[in-house]
């Protein structure tokens, strides 16, 4: 009865499971979206976690080398027996049990041990930046989808004014009215707009696809999203303040300057190749024949002191060199990225403040225009209504997208920045 029972409760959870991996909330919003960036089924957490794996293997190494190392030999042999010897059997079973232990390699295996330590520290450092760098991408393809809605509304209603405005001028076309020009001229300006339509759609689907696939969610697109409000009433810093403050915290920076120093201490590690090493042994010997010459057991201690310096040693400080010299290069382009960044994200923000208002008062503008318009046409006084329609839908796509624009630069600037400031 109770293995039916937590058969049935394993079903269920299995039932859960499946049914959590196809769903998404109608409408969507951009919480619930975000929740999804430490899926642990994606490629980036997956890669992440293989990166975390290689540090703990270099950690298992380095360790091994100064560990108690032993092994049991278990043989069994038949030989012919020498006429002179007291035993004539002809089998022998023998057991040799072999204790190893490296005392001492004048620092070879401490830096090892501190060469992974720092690698394996900083590489699960940067599981969280990983994290947040996929909330950044989230969020800019969530926004994508939306600046697509919007601009689907604008060619949509571009594309219906055009077709009326079409079907106007083939009715006086058929009134002989206007000419096969005029005619031409408006087929070609709703053709374009329908052309703008389709690929509006277009968008409107690949911007979901790409959403889902970023969410880990590929099998099931968002119908409906909840647009995010963001508050950007912040003060910006100085740029040399955050670029030291990027410089000083910025994960990715840190990653690569622990890779540096970690390269740099298995460089050290293999130059020590040629010091000499201390070494602990013990030997235990059992065997069915008995054997006066043979040590029952036999510890030792053996010095070992490389006398030539090999061709094997200078290939490996070369190996572990060029490591170093690359992964000092990766740190020095990073650094030159980021400074990069920082100064375009501080010269973008200011512009895009700016712009965002000068599209708050072209709202206002276009949203009074489509009013004035709509009650001279309720009067038959003028014929721009539709004209006006566009107008409004462009403007809020417009602003929208430096919106969107200034609330990813001020998300990226405090991920690249360690600031614990949100935007939300």
């Amino acid at each position: 009865m109770m293995r039916q029972i937590a058969r049935y409760h394993f079903l269920l959870f299995c039932a859960v499971a499946q049914a959590d991996d196809t769903y998404l909330p109608d409408p969507l919003t951009l919480e619930y979206a975000l929740e999804q960036a430490s899926a642990e089924t994606h490629y980036q957490i997956i890669e992440d976690s293989a990166s975390v794996e290689q540090a703990q293997t270099q950690t298992y190494q380095a360790q091994a080398a100064s560990e108690w190392q032993a092994h049991l030999d278990i043989r069994a042999s038949v030989f012919e027996p020498s006429p002179l010897a007291t035993d004539q059997s002809t089998d022998e079973f023998n057991a040799l049990l072999h204790i190893e232990k490296l005392l001492y390699d004048f620092g070879r295996s401490d830096l090892l041990e501190q060469s992974a330590a720092i690698k394996q520290d900083a590489v699960q450092s940067y599981t969280a930046y990983v994290v947040t760098q996929r909330r950044l991408d989230i969020t800019r393809e969530y926004l994508a989808v939306l600046l697509a809605d919007l601009r689907y509304t604008r060619d949509d209603e571009a594309m219906a004014i055009a077709y009326v405005q079409y079907e106007n001028v083939q009715d006086k076309h058929a009134l002989q009215q206007t000419s096969d020009v005029d005619l031409l001229a408006a087929e070609t300006l709703y053709q374009n707009a329908l052309y703008q339509r389709s690929q509006s759609e277009n968008n409107r689907r690949s911007s979901r696809a790409r959403l889902a696939e970023v969410m880990n969610r590929p099998e099931i697109l968002a119908t409906n999203l909840v647009r995010p409000v963001f508050s950007m009433q912040r003060e910006l810093s100085d740029y040399n303040v955050l670029l030291e403050q990027a410089m000083a915290a910025n994960p990715r920076v840190l990653l690569l300057q622990a890779a540096v120093e970690s390269t740099q201490k298995k460089m050290l590690s293999a130059q020590y190749l040629a010091r000499p090493t201390l070494n602990a042994e013990v030997d235990v010997n059992n065997s069915s024949i008995d054997r006066s010459s043979r040590d029952d057991w036999r510890a030792s201690l053996t010095l070992r002191i490389p006398l030539l310096e090999q061709h094997s040693v200078k290939a490996q400080v070369s190996a572990e060199r060029s490591q170093w010299l690359l992964q000092r290069a990766m740190l020095m382009q990073e650094q030159s990225k980021l400074r990069q960044r920082v100064l375009s994200l501080w010269q973008q923000i200011p512009l895009l403040t700016t712009r965002l208002s000068h599209m708050k008062t072209r709202a206002e503008y276009s949203e009074l225009y489509l009013d004035r318009s709509r009650a001279l046409y309720e009067l038959e006084a003028k014929t721009d209504l539709g004209d006006a329609m566009v107008a409004l839908s462009d403007t809020r796509y417009q602003q929208a997208q430096v919106e969107f624009e200034l609330a990813l630069a001020w998300i990226e600037l405090d991920m690249i920045t360690q600031t614990p400031v949100t935007t939300r």
